[in-house]
């Protein structure tokens, strides 16, 4: 479930690509309902998981 309105704050999604908790498709729908809304957003996929191994 995604709850995003136009006046939510800008937002930076930072995401591992090899996280293994989290999909990465999670982040790709919020920043998805972000766009939609208009929020800016940048989202960043990084090397690995999120944490250090």
């Amino acid at each position: 479930m995604v709850h995003v309105t136009p006046d939510d704050p800008p937002t930076l999604l930072i995401h591992g690509d090899k996280d293994e908790l989290v999909p990465i498709s999670n982040s790709q729908v919020i920043y998805e309902a972000f766009q939609k809304n208009k929020v800016k957003t940048n989202f960043v996929t990084i090397p690995g998981p999120w944490l250090p191994e």
